[in-house]
Protein backbone atom coordinates (compact mmCIF):
# COMPACT_ATOMS: atom_id res chain seq x y z
CA UNK A 1 0.00 0.00 0.00
CA UNK A 2 1.18 3.23 -0.68
CA UNK A 3 -0.52 6.38 0.77
CA UNK A 4 -0.52 9.46 -1.61
CA UNK A 5 0.79 11.73 -0.25
CA UNK A 6 2.81 10.04 1.68
CA UNK A 7 4.63 11.87 4.81
CA UNK A 8 6.77 9.69 6.01
CA UNK A 9 10.12 11.62 4.54
CA UNK A 10 9.04 14.73 6.25
CA UNK A 11 8.82 12.70 9.53
CA UNK A 12 12.30 11.42 9.29
CA UNK A 13 13.78 14.45 8.27
CA UNK A 14 12.06 15.91 11.34
CA UNK A 15 14.02 13.77 13.46
CA UNK A 16 17.11 14.02 11.52
CA UNK A 17 16.43 17.49 12.06
CA UNK A 18 16.41 17.17 16.04
CA UNK A 19 19.16 14.94 16.15
CA UNK A 20 21.08 17.40 14.49
CA UNK A 21 20.11 20.20 16.38
CA UNK A 22 20.90 18.11 19.34
CA UNK A 23 24.67 17.51 18.27
CA UNK A 24 24.79 20.98 17.38
CA UNK A 25 23.84 22.09 20.84
CA UNK A 26 26.82 19.48 21.97
CA UNK A 27 29.65 21.20 20.11
CA UNK A 28 28.25 24.75 20.75
CA UNK A 29 28.51 23.93 24.59
CA UNK A 30 32.19 22.46 23.89
CA UNK A 31 33.11 25.55 22.15
CA UNK A 32 31.71 27.38 24.58
CA UNK A 33 33.23 25.88 27.64
CA UNK A 34 36.93 26.01 25.83
CA UNK A 35 36.63 30.15 25.26
CA UNK A 36 35.60 30.52 29.15
CA UNK A 37 38.59 28.10 29.75
CA UNK A 38 41.08 30.54 27.85
CA UNK A 39 39.83 33.45 29.08
CA UNK A 40 39.92 32.18 32.63
CA UNK A 41 43.23 31.15 32.58
CA UNK A 42 44.16 34.62 30.80
CA UNK A 43 42.42 36.13 33.80
CA UNK A 44 44.90 34.32 35.62
CA UNK A 45 47.70 35.53 34.23
CA UNK A 46 46.70 39.05 34.05
CA UNK A 47 46.15 38.91 37.70
CA UNK A 48 49.62 37.42 37.86
CA UNK A 49 51.47 39.87 36.40
CA UNK A 50 49.25 42.75 38.24
CA UNK A 51 50.24 41.43 41.62
CA UNK A 52 53.72 41.14 40.23
CA UNK A 53 53.75 45.08 38.99
CA UNK A 54 51.57 45.89 42.37
CA UNK A 55 54.88 44.42 44.65
CA UNK A 56 57.41 46.15 42.71
CA UNK A 57 55.58 49.77 43.42
CA UNK A 58 55.40 48.72 47.11
CA UNK A 59 59.01 47.60 47.38
CA UNK A 60 59.51 51.39 45.16
CA UNK A 61 57.33 53.15 47.85
CA UNK A 62 59.29 51.71 50.79
CA UNK A 63 62.68 53.07 49.01
CA UNK A 64 60.83 56.22 48.63
CA UNK A 65 59.90 56.72 52.35
CA UNK A 66 63.13 55.31 53.39
CA UNK A 67 64.76 57.88 51.48
CA UNK A 68 62.53 60.59 52.81
CA UNK A 69 62.70 59.86 56.43
CA UNK A 70 66.60 60.11 56.02
CA UNK A 71 66.15 63.16 54.45
CA UNK A 72 63.50 64.54 56.89
CA UNK A 73 66.24 63.64 59.92
CA UNK A 74 68.57 65.64 58.29
CA UNK A 75 65.94 68.07 57.99
CA UNK A 76 66.07 68.21 53.98
CA UNK A 77 62.65 67.20 54.14
CA UNK A 78 59.03 68.86 55.08
CA UNK A 79 56.57 66.67 57.24
CA UNK A 80 54.24 67.18 54.77
CA UNK A 81 56.68 65.24 52.11
CA UNK A 82 56.95 62.71 54.67
CA UNK A 83 53.40 62.52 55.03
CA UNK A 84 53.15 62.23 51.31
CA UNK A 85 55.53 59.30 51.26
CA UNK A 86 53.96 57.19 54.05
CA UNK A 87 50.55 57.53 51.83
CA UNK A 88 52.43 56.70 48.97
CA UNK A 89 53.18 53.25 50.38
CA UNK A 90 49.80 52.77 51.97
CA UNK A 91 48.25 53.38 48.62
CA UNK A 92 51.40 50.62 47.17
CA UNK A 93 49.98 48.38 49.38
CA UNK A 94 46.34 48.66 49.34
CA UNK A 95 47.20 48.19 45.54
CA UNK A 96 48.78 44.76 46.45
CA UNK A 97 45.87 43.80 48.35
CA UNK A 98 43.57 44.57 45.52
CA UNK A 99 45.62 42.86 43.01
CA UNK A 100 45.76 39.68 45.25
CA UNK A 101 42.60 39.57 45.68
CA UNK A 102 42.28 39.37 42.00
CA UNK A 103 44.19 36.95 41.64
CA UNK A 104 42.13 34.43 44.34
CA UNK A 105 38.61 35.49 42.30
CA UNK A 106 40.50 34.54 39.03
CA UNK A 107 41.82 31.23 40.33
CA UNK A 108 38.65 30.31 41.77
CA UNK A 109 36.88 30.96 38.52
CA UNK A 110 39.25 28.73 36.89
CA UNK A 111 38.65 26.08 39.51
CA UNK A 112 34.82 26.27 38.63
CA UNK A 113 35.60 25.93 34.64
CA UNK A 114 38.17 22.96 35.48
CA UNK A 115 36.09 21.13 38.54
CA UNK A 116 39.63 21.07 40.47
CA UNK A 117 40.30 23.95 43.03
CA UNK A 118 43.51 22.50 44.74
CA UNK A 119 46.19 22.83 41.93
CA UNK A 120 47.19 26.47 40.59
CA UNK A 121 47.79 26.74 37.22
CA UNK A 122 51.40 26.95 35.74
CA UNK A 123 52.09 29.39 33.52
CA UNK A 124 53.13 28.33 30.18
CA UNK A 125 56.56 27.93 28.94
CA UNK A 126 58.47 31.45 28.54
CA UNK A 127 59.60 30.43 25.08
CA UNK A 128 55.86 30.01 23.98
CA UNK A 129 54.40 32.09 26.18
CA UNK A 130 53.73 35.01 23.89
CA UNK A 131 53.52 31.69 20.70
CA UNK A 132 51.31 32.30 17.98
CA UNK A 133 47.89 30.80 17.92
CA UNK A 134 46.43 30.11 14.10
CA UNK A 135 42.75 29.29 12.97
CA UNK A 136 41.98 26.02 11.37
CA UNK A 137 39.81 27.53 8.78
CA UNK A 138 40.60 30.77 7.23
CA UNK A 139 38.86 32.47 4.51
CA UNK A 140 41.10 32.68 1.47
CA UNK A 141 40.40 36.29 0.72
CA UNK A 142 41.40 37.87 4.19
CA UNK A 143 38.66 40.81 3.99
CA UNK A 144 35.73 40.76 6.16
CA UNK A 145 33.61 39.53 3.59
CA UNK A 146 35.25 36.77 3.18
CA UNK A 147 35.24 36.08 7.23
CA UNK A 148 31.00 36.76 7.16
CA UNK A 149 30.79 34.18 4.11
CA UNK A 150 33.14 31.47 6.27
CA UNK A 151 30.72 31.94 9.00
CA UNK A 152 27.45 31.34 7.19
CA UNK A 153 28.95 28.13 5.77
CA UNK A 154 30.67 26.77 8.71
CA UNK A 155 28.32 27.89 11.41
CA UNK A 156 26.33 25.10 12.93
CA UNK A 157 22.92 27.14 13.81
CA UNK A 158 23.04 28.37 10.18
CA UNK A 159 23.01 25.40 8.52
CA UNK A 160 20.19 24.33 11.05
CA UNK A 161 18.18 27.60 10.39
CA UNK A 162 18.55 26.58 6.75
CA UNK A 163 17.04 23.03 7.62
CA UNK A 164 14.48 24.42 9.54
CA UNK A 165 13.19 26.90 6.54
CA UNK A 166 13.10 23.93 4.32
CA UNK A 167 11.65 21.58 6.30
CA UNK A 168 9.13 23.81 6.78
CA UNK A 169 8.12 24.51 3.14
CA UNK A 170 8.05 20.70 2.46
CA UNK A 171 5.24 19.92 5.47
CA UNK A 172 3.56 23.37 3.84
CA UNK A 173 3.91 21.99 0.80
CA UNK A 174 2.22 18.29 2.29
CA UNK A 175 -0.56 20.43 4.19
CA UNK A 176 -1.86 21.81 0.79
CA UNK A 177 -1.49 18.96 -0.98
CA UNK A 178 -3.51 16.62 1.95
CA UNK A 179 -5.79 19.92 1.40
CA UNK A 180 -6.88 19.40 -2.07
CA UNK A 181 -7.10 15.91 -1.91
CA UNK A 182 -5.57 12.31 -0.62
CA UNK A 183 -5.65 8.73 -1.99
CA UNK A 184 -4.40 5.28 -1.46
CA UNK A 185 -3.07 2.95 -4.14
CA UNK A 186 -3.36 -0.78 -3.23
CA UNK A 187 -2.50 -3.96 -5.27
CA UNK A 188 -1.42 -7.76 -4.82
CA UNK A 189 -0.63 -10.97 -6.41
CA UNK A 190 -2.56 -14.32 -5.94
CA UNK A 191 -0.63 -17.88 -6.03
CA UNK A 192 -1.90 -20.90 -6.18
CA UNK A 193 -2.57 -22.72 -2.30
CA UNK A 194 -0.43 -25.53 -3.14
CA UNK A 195 1.31 -27.43 -6.13
CA UNK A 196 -1.55 -29.70 -6.87
CA UNK A 197 -3.73 -27.02 -7.70
CA UNK A 198 -4.05 -25.70 -10.93
CA UNK A 199 -0.97 -23.28 -11.74
CA UNK A 200 -2.85 -19.64 -11.82
CA UNK A 201 -1.87 -16.43 -11.23
CA UNK A 202 -4.20 -13.77 -10.07
CA UNK A 203 -3.23 -10.16 -9.29
CA UNK A 204 -5.57 -7.08 -8.50
CA UNK A 205 -4.95 -3.23 -8.32
CA UNK A 206 -7.06 -0.63 -6.72
CA UNK A 207 -7.17 3.11 -5.78
CA UNK A 208 -9.10 5.07 -3.49
CA UNK A 209 -8.88 8.96 -2.91
CA UNK A 210 -10.50 11.59 -0.48
CA UNK A 211 -11.29 14.90 -1.00
CA UNK A 212 -11.93 17.08 2.00
CA UNK A 213 -15.12 19.00 1.19
CA UNK A 214 -15.70 22.27 3.42
CA UNK A 215 -13.38 20.69 6.41
CA UNK A 216 -11.99 23.46 8.85
CA UNK A 217 -9.49 21.08 10.29
CA UNK A 218 -7.79 20.72 7.39
CA UNK A 219 -7.24 24.41 6.29
CA UNK A 220 -6.38 25.41 9.97
CA UNK A 221 -3.42 23.05 9.26
CA UNK A 222 -2.28 24.57 5.90
CA UNK A 223 -2.44 27.91 7.98
CA UNK A 224 -0.30 26.95 10.50
CA UNK A 225 2.21 25.33 8.09
CA UNK A 226 2.01 28.83 6.67
CA UNK A 227 2.76 30.80 9.92
CA UNK A 228 5.52 27.65 10.60
CA UNK A 229 7.36 28.57 7.13
CA UNK A 230 7.34 32.30 7.69
CA UNK A 231 8.32 31.97 11.42
CA UNK A 232 11.17 29.72 10.33
CA UNK A 233 12.12 32.12 7.30
CA UNK A 234 12.27 34.94 10.10
CA UNK A 235 14.38 33.07 12.02
CA UNK A 236 16.98 32.46 9.67
CA UNK A 237 16.79 35.86 8.48
CA UNK A 238 17.09 37.45 11.86
CA UNK A 239 19.74 34.82 12.78
CA UNK A 240 22.22 35.36 9.41
CA UNK A 241 21.97 39.40 10.18
CA UNK A 242 23.49 38.73 13.30
CA UNK A 243 26.19 36.41 12.59
CA UNK A 244 27.22 39.14 9.87
CA UNK A 245 27.05 41.64 12.51
CA UNK A 246 29.02 39.67 15.32
CA UNK A 247 32.14 38.53 12.82
CA UNK A 248 31.85 42.35 11.37
CA UNK A 249 32.13 44.13 14.74
CA UNK A 250 34.77 40.75 16.07
CA UNK A 251 36.94 41.75 12.86
CA UNK A 252 36.82 45.19 13.93
CA UNK A 253 37.68 44.43 17.40
CA UNK A 254 41.33 42.40 15.79
CA UNK A 255 42.34 45.42 13.75
CA UNK A 256 42.34 47.60 16.84
CA UNK A 257 44.36 44.53 18.70
CA UNK A 258 46.79 44.70 16.16
CA UNK A 259 46.88 48.48 15.44
CA UNK A 260 47.46 48.71 19.37
CA UNK A 261 50.18 46.04 19.82
CA UNK A 262 51.97 47.45 16.76
CA UNK A 263 52.27 50.80 18.80
CA UNK A 264 53.38 48.88 21.98
CA UNK A 265 56.03 47.29 20.09
CA UNK A 266 57.10 50.97 18.80
CA UNK A 267 57.12 52.40 21.41
CA UNK A 268 59.56 50.03 23.08
CA UNK A 269 61.79 50.25 20.41
CA UNK A 270 61.76 53.66 20.96
CA UNK A 271 62.87 53.47 24.47
CA UNK A 272 65.30 51.02 23.68
CA UNK A 273 63.62 47.64 24.92
CA UNK A 274 64.70 45.73 22.16
CA UNK A 275 61.89 43.66 22.01
CA UNK A 276 62.10 40.42 20.06
CA UNK A 277 59.70 38.88 20.19
CA UNK A 278 56.19 38.68 17.57
CA UNK A 279 52.84 37.82 18.20
CA UNK A 280 49.78 37.52 16.05
CA UNK A 281 47.37 36.62 18.25
CA UNK A 282 43.89 36.71 15.48
CA UNK A 283 40.57 35.04 16.97
CA UNK A 284 37.35 36.00 15.15
CA UNK A 285 33.98 34.44 16.85
CA UNK A 286 33.12 32.62 13.33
Amino acid sequence: KLPLPSDADVQRRGYELDLAAAEARFRGAQRSWNLALIEGYRDVLLARYDKDIAALKVAAAQMELEGAEVRGAAGAVSAAALHTARQGVAQAEAGLAAAELRLEQALFNLGQLTGDWTRSPEGPPAADEYGVRTIERAPAAGSVDGWVQLALEQRDDVQLAEARVALARDRLHLAERRAGGTGELSGGVSLPASSSEPEKLGWYVGAAFKLPLLDASVTEEVRKAELAYEQALADRDALLARVEGDVRFAYRQVELAEAVYAQAVAADFDEGGGIEREADDRTVGV
